[in-house]
């Protein structure tokens, strides 16, 4: 047990600090124990009765994230402990114990967890670590929860994923891939699965960076010659790993094969990963092909630009929140002139909203439309055929090249036709032309695939749907 009790000790001198360790673990020593157990023994009988009430569960969890599997741990007392702490002693190997264990439950070992019922009343136990404080720690934002996460038609069903694996982590949806474009909501949506793990369970470790910093901790673990530690911090002890914005590792070889190695050792125990992205993982041509099979193998899901109901629930949402007093009659103007993201509604309510409180006058229509002149100063876009069919692809899940591709499985085929039936719409390309673009086809199969989905829109559905999701994404409603 000598190599599992060592490994055990620098995982949890992470978890609570030099100090914390110092005064409470370190005078604790490996005894030889059954195959799958990890004993231990204090200097006195007050050490060994608090560590079994408080914190056995913690040093199992540690423990079993080092093994790799379930250990189970026993917390006695031994005079001769109190000279020899450091003293390791037993064999070193724990094999893997008879049952499996629910990686997530409070307590990672496979024996009870009541604690002993010895302990002194008159010693206080120590209280359990605030979870807020655990959460900014690990750069979480508490203003970022499902509470203030506005659900409409154009997010709920990855708002309903990000709760199922916040209720259940690791075993539902592992792992989670949230893709859209910018200021929609992905950032927030993973934020709140973080907030809600640690609200579940304080003594949780989460991982919550930017796919950036992964990467200059990497390089910058290059430098100090110590790739080990950096490993260590990402993949022993970590419950819940969140990266946002992972397009960025897809040009950085090196990287990315961390980040496959650091998959694989986080999902292979049940850890839950959380992802967010701008695109879908197959629009990514240089990330590696088994990167994408990782990614791929959970749960994809994207959230679209709101609709306009959803963009007046948000600045609703909002001005509460922030207590601007601002009229419905500003706020469905503002819904109906910002559409581009959730980032800039916010903006434009907190310019509408501090103007009106500083100035102490009632905001009107006239003067929203004054203090938001920039931000209503739309540029005239172009909207080509390339962005129709990157656009239609994510929607259906596919690749563009599948689109203009020669396959006609009804897997691309419809997809193919979307495409082809927007981009007559929305542009002034001809059907020639736009035959062209889409693999050299004659025009004729333009002008069939457009008559098809007209037809269709008017008894399909879920066509429809996809149709109006597309556009969404494009802006065009």
């Amino acid at each position: 047990m000598s190599a599992l009790w060592n490994e055990t000790q620098q995982v949890l001198r992470r978890e609570v600090g030099d100090a914390f360790f110092r005064d409470h673990f370190a005078g604790l020593a490996s005894q030889p124990a059954p195959d799958g157990t990890l004993h231990l023994t204090a200097g006195d009988e007050m050490q060994a009765l608090i560590l079994e009430k408080n914190y056995r569960a913690l040093i199992a969890r540690c423990a079993s994230a080092v093994q790799g599997s379930g250990v189970q741990v026993m917390i006695d007392w031994s005079p001769a402990s109190r000279d020899g702490a450091l003293e390791v002693r037993g064999p070193a190997i724990v094999p893997d114990p008879p049952r499996q264990m629910g990686l997530f439950d409070g307590d990672m070992s496979p024996c009870p967890a009541e604690p002993i019922a010895a302990l002194d009343a008159r010693v206080p136990a120590r209280p359990a670590p605030r979870w807020q404080d655990r959460a900014v720690a690990c750069g979480l934002q508490l203003d970022d929860s499902f509470d203030h996460f506005v659900v409409g038609t154009s997010n709920a069903f990855a708002y309903e994923a990000a709760r199922a694996v916040a209720d259940s982590p690791g075993r539902l949806h592992n792992p989670l891939f949230i893709y859209g474009g910018v200021g929609l909501g992905k950032t927030h949506l993973m934020n709140a699965v973080g907030v809600a793990f640690l609200k579940r369970r304080p003594e949780a470790t989460v991982r919550y960076l930017s796919a950036e910093t992964f990467t200059n901790e990497l390089i910058q673990s290059f430098v100090n010659k110590d790739v080990d530690r950096f490993r260590q911090r990402n993949r022993q002890g970590v419950d819940l790993l969140l990266i946002d914005d992972i397009q960025f590792i897809a040009s950085k070889e090196r990287t990315q094969q961390e980040f496959f190695h650091t998959f694989n050792a986080l999902h292979q125990y049940g850890r839950q990963i959380v992802l967010t992205s701008d695109r879908f993982p197959q629009e990514m041509p240089e990330l590696e092909e088994r990167l994408k099979s990782r990614l791929t193998m959970g749960l994809i899901t994207d959230i679209q630009p709101p609709e306009l109901e959803t963009r007046i629930a948000i600045l609703r949402s909002r001005a509460r929140q922030h207590g601007f007093e601002v009229t419905d009659e500003v706020i469905d103007f503002i819904a109906r002139h910002v559409r581009s993201n959730v980032r800039d509604l916010h903006g434009a309510l907190h310019r509408v909203g501090t103007w009106s409180r500083l100035r102490g006058e009632r905001m009107t229509i006239e003067r929203a439309r004054d203090q938001l002149a920039p931000m209503l100063r739309e540029e005239p876009r172009t909207l080509t055929p390339e962005a129709i069919l990157r656009c239609t692809a994510e929607i259906f899940g596919i690749t563009p090249r599948d689109i203009t591709g020669r396959r006609r499985t009804a897997r691309v085929a419809v997809p193919r036709k979307v495409a082809m039936f927007l981009a007559r719409k929305h542009t002034h390309i001809s059907y020639p032309e736009l035959g062209r673009f889409f693999g050299n086809r004659d025009h004729t199969t333009v002008l069939s695939a457009c008559r098809s989905i007209d037809e269709k829109l008017a008894s399909d559905s879920g066509l429809t749907q996809r149709i109006d999701a597309i556009e969404r994404r494009l802006g065009l409603r």
